[in-house]
């Protein structure tokens, strides 16, 4: 029988790690942002009857293949920041030029500091047929809250909206610090444990 107490030995640092990377493409969360960044589930249709003749909103000339188009248009993107940078392209923000009092009461009357026009593509490209937000919404399956937020970030920067969310920001300062910890480690030596080679053969402790 070999005895090794005793012996010290340097540091070799394992290749392989212990820590069971999770699968980021299978998260829930991935899951769901994909089917909702595709559009799934999504059915475009006109939300309004307005028509030609009488309101700014034409939304009586589009036809269902117009439908598609915009809905197919959108989709196509597989990110929020093109499929928001897409959003953009087909409307058009302005600032208010004047404001006519609409309540009796000064202070309950809304502040606006930009007005949207919304527009979808249809067969006669480049023709935009100007539509009211309910019709845009539903045409391209997306909430008027997010409509509001990719105009007024526009007012406020002349740009679309980047993505923010998420990412490792600190990927290169972790691996630098990780680098930093091995090259110490290193510098010790090990010795085989007594009480854990039976149990775990090949497991050291550092010599400090």
């Amino acid at each position: 029988m070999n005895n090794f107490d005793g012996i010290e030995e340097p540091v070799v640092v394992s290749s392989v790690g212990k820590k069971r990377k999770p699968s980021k493409d299978n998260h829930e969360r991935e899951v769901r942002k994909r089917v909702r960044n595709s559009g799934g589930g999504k059915i475009p249709v006109i939300a309004c009857s307005h028509s030609e003749s009488k309101n700014f909103c034409h939304a009586d000339k589009l036809t269902a293949d117009d439908l598609v188009k915009n809905f197919d248009t959108l989709y196509c993107h597989t990110t929020k920041a093109e499929q928001d940078q897409a959003i953009l392209r087909l409307i058009t923000v302005k600032r208010v030029q004047r404001r006519r009092p609409k309540v009796a009461i000064e202070d309950a009357q809304k502040e606006r500091e930009v007005t949207n026009e919304y527009y979808l593509l249809s067969k006669d490209h480049p023709t935009k047929v100007p539509v009211c937000k309910a019709t845009f919404c539903a045409a391209l399956g997306i909430g008027k809250d997010r409509v509001a937020r990719v105009a007024r970030y526009y007012a406020e920067n002349a740009e679309a909206r980047p993505e923010r969310r998420g990412g490792a920001r600190k990927v290169t300062e972790n691996k630098e610090k990780k680098k930093l910890v091995m090259d110490h480690i290193q510098t010790f030596t090990c010795r085989a444990s007594h009480y854990g080679r039976r149990g775990a053969p090949g497991r050291f402790g550092l010599m400090v």
